[in-house]
Formats: C-alpha cells, structure tokens, sequence
C-alpha cells in the first residue's frame, strides 16, 4: 500500500503553518503580517501583507493541481508571502483567481522550499486603481525621507532607517500593481508607462541589503 504524502508547508517572513488536518490559516496570515506590518503604509499596499481570505481559496485549490505539483509540494515549504501566486492584499486578483484554470508551475526544489509561480486572474480596473494609489504612497514615502534627511522630524515618529524601508515597500507595491495592470490590459500606453515608472522606482529605491522588503 502506497503511503500517503506528507503535507506541504507555506511560509512568510519567517512564520510557518503545516497544511495536515485543518490548518490555522488566519493565525498563520496574522503572524506573518505583524512582522511586515508599517507604520503609514495601507495594507492594501503593503507588499509583504498576505490576504486570508485568497490564502484560504489558493491552499483549496491544492487538491486540484496536477499530481506532479501536489508531490513536489509534499513535504516542501512554498514561499506565500511574496508576489506570483495572488494571495497578497496588493496583487489585484479577480475573485475567481484561484478557480478551474489556477495553475502552480514548479520550477525546481531548492532544499526544503519548492520555487514555482502561479497563473492567478488579475482585476485590470482594480490594478488600474490600486497602481494609483501605490504611486501616490510611493511619492509620499519619498517626500517623508527627503524631510527626514533635511533634518524634520517625522510625524509618524519614525528613524530614517524605518522611513526608507517604508518608501522600498511602496515603490514594491506600485510595481506589483503596475505589472498585473500591463499584463491584464495589453496595449494600454497608460498601464506600459505606468509599469516603466513603477520599476524605475523600485529599483531606485531598494534598500541596501537587496531585499525589496
């Protein structure tokens, strides 16, 4: 008799939940979020903040996977709190993003983590939306660390270190709004120059240690 296969495992920031029996998924969405959590930055911007509600519908979708991917996750950590597979508060996913056609691609195991990417559905109104308002916190972030560094005091009560920190998850989530707007509304110059500016910044404004978060 075949054995059956050990459960997968998802991970965000440091924070782990094993997907045997019924998960705690809300507990794990709640951990891994208070660590990436920043003072002045809406959730809906944050790109380390996980959604529960499109983590509960991604990890439904397992059962549905080609068999190749249900046994390469066996076992494995997959890294959720990171863009690709849907589940963050600032990827536009459309509610039926984790329907018949999501799909886990497995690009190869890496120790215990497996590293795959998905196919989630994005909103393109939603991404046109969310990459707006992403621009808007990104350009105030920075405004808030030209402040800081000409010596004004932050009115949020945060170090430099903090305030620049926050201005690289902005630019992050603009560019994760900008590329779901491009690549759900193909040939709109609008989203093209939108996801330009977007990376421009993100790459301009990442921190120091390489992690855009």
């Amino acid at each position: 008799m075949s054995q059956p296969l050990p459960p997968a495992i998802l991970e965000s920031h440091g924070v782990t939940v094993s997907l045997s029996g019924t998960p705690d998924l809300d507990a794990f969405v709640s951990a891994a979020n208070a660590k990436v959590r920043i003072k002045g930055l809406d959730d809906l911007l944050n790109p380390g903040i996980i959604d529960a509600a499109k983590l509960r519908a991604m990890v439904a979708s397992l059962p549905a996977q080609p068999e190749p991917v249900r046994a390469a996750l066996s076992g494995h950590s997959l890294i959720v709190g990171a863009a690709g597979f849907g589940v963050l508060a600032a990827e536009p996913t459309r509610a039926d993003a984790f329907g018949p056609s999501y799909r886990i691609t497995v690009e190869r195991l890496a120790g215990v983590h497996v590293v795959a990417s998905a196919n989630p559905a994005m909103d393109k109104e939603l991404a046109r939306s969310r990459t707006a308002a992403a621009r808007a916190a990104t350009e105030a972030a920075v405004a808030a660390v030209t402040a800081s560094e000409a010596g004004r005091p932050n009115p949020d009560g945060l170090e430099i270190g903090a305030l620049r920190r926050r201005r690289a998850s902005a630019s992050y989530g603009w560019l994760i709004a900008a590329t779901a707007w491009k690549n759900s509304d193909a040939g709109n110059g609008d989203a093209a120059v939108a996801y330009e500016a977007a990376r421009k910044a993100a790459s301009a404004y990442d921190m120091p240690s390489g992690g855009l978060i």
